[in-house]
């Protein structure tokens, strides 16, 4: 998993957003900087891009109430 993280410099605003690949993270920065509200300064950004290791999925055990109340 990749998460991206861009936030302005001047408002100190910060977005995140996690991708699967990396090829998605790349295409959301560059949707963000060329996206529909035109052409953002590059200037006024910073973008990471961090590899996270996927969590961890785990059982759920529900304990049973209904056997303890009886």
């Amino acid at each position: 998993m990749y998460e991206v993280i861009i936030s302005n410099v001047n408002s100190g605003r910060v977005w995140r957003k996690v991708f699967e690949t990396r090829d998605g993270a790349d295409r959301h920065e560059e949707r963000f900087f060329n996206g529909p509200k035109g052409t953002r300064n590059r200037r006024n950004y910073r973008v990471e891009i961090h590899h996270r290791p996927a969590p961890a999925v785990q059982r759920v055990v529900r304990p049973a109430f209904a056997e303890e109340a009886a």
